[in-house]
């Protein structure tokens, strides 16, 4: 393991880090109508549910535009609602840039750069992604209390390190969800109807090897062997963000690298195929994402967790 960093010098580091992507991502020109990122959608319904109106809107439009989200997660949004998008989305973006840097420093001193510099890092922050903070509830249990804002994920962090957080804080937001609109979860479920050709279960995608992912139950006492047999299970999204949870499994300075090398050499694989993609839309063509992914970032964790005694 990498020498450790002081304290006071992983906070600053977080604390800078995240300031600085912050601001990177606050002065990049936004995209028209997701000036938050991804997080433009969700936080534009915790504005509408503020005002009293309908966070979920007509189910029948395309998947782009709808709040796939469950209403916990516009509840956990309401703070940033009185932001412009843009102002929203860099705080996002800096929030997790500094928890994920928290994090990485936390578990490999300085050699943690490789997982704050990652392809998966960069995706996440640039997009205002949830992901950091759920790998920050892998480390620290309490921060699992937002599960239910992001059930897919939450299943992924709970698989690694179970806690009574998860369920404490999932219980508290749909209740209070349910309290500020009863018919939440009719409504949310509607949205989601017809998307889940975004998001697989690793295991379903054979020409990346992902059955492979399996295996993983040969280790099972081991965290991160059940992190890559619920990421083998559990539909998720492949587009790098997702995948920030795979910098949990490397222990080792030359497993994080080795990863941080491979999440940017599935970006150039992917990108080929992406290019090279005659699918009509852009969810079809990112269906080209998965088999580089799978192949060199999911298969070389399960190779070092392969190598590891089956011991808690």
């Amino acid at each position: 393991m990498a020498s450790q960093v002081t304290p006071s010098r992983r906070l600053v580091s977080a604390v800078v880090l995240g300031v600085v992507i912050g601001t990177v991502v606050y002065r990049i020109p936004p995209t028209l109508g997701y000036e938050a990122g991804d997080l433009t959608i969700p936080l534009r319904a915790a504005r509408t549910l503020l005002k009293g109106g309908a966070p979920y809107g007509d189910a029948s439009l395309p998947p782009s535009t709808r709040l796939l989200y469950p209403l916990p997660a516009v509840l956990l949004l309401m703070p940033l609602a009185g932001l412009s998008p843009q102002v929203a989305g860099a705080v996002w973006a800096g929030l997790g840039m500094a928890i994920l840097s928290w994090v990485a420093f936390g578990r490999f001193g300085v050699q943690g750069l490789a997982v704050a510099f990652s392809r998966s890092a960069v995706r996440a922050t640039a997009l205002s992604q949830w992901s950091p903070l759920f790998l920050l509830g892998a480390v620290t249990p309490a921060a699992q209390v937002i599960a239910a804002a992001k059930p897919t994920l939450a299943l992924l962090v709970f698989a690694y390190r179970p806690t009574r957080w998860a369920v404490i804080g999932s219980v508290v937001l749909a209740t209070l969800a349910f309290f500020v609109r009863p018919t939440w979860l009719g409504e949310w479920l509607a949205q989601v109807q017809g998307v889940s050709s975004s998001y697989a279960p690793a295991a379903l995608i054979w020409r990346g090897g992902g059955p492979l992912l399996l295996l993983a139950a040969l280790r099972w006492r081991r965290p991160d062997a059940r992190l890559l047999l619920a990421m083998a299970v559990v539909p998720h999204h492949y587009v790098w963000y997702d995948q920030l949870l795979l910098f949990l499994v490397p222990e080792r300075p030359r497993e994080v690298w080795a990863l941080w090398a491979l999440s940017w050499l599935s970006g150039v694989v992917a990108g080929i195929l992406f290019a090279r993609s005659v699918a009509p839309d852009l969810d079809g063509r990112q269906m080209a994402f998965r088999a580089p992914i799978v192949a060199l970032m999911y298969l070389p964790c399960l190779a070092m967790v392969l190598r590891r005694p089956n011991v808690a």
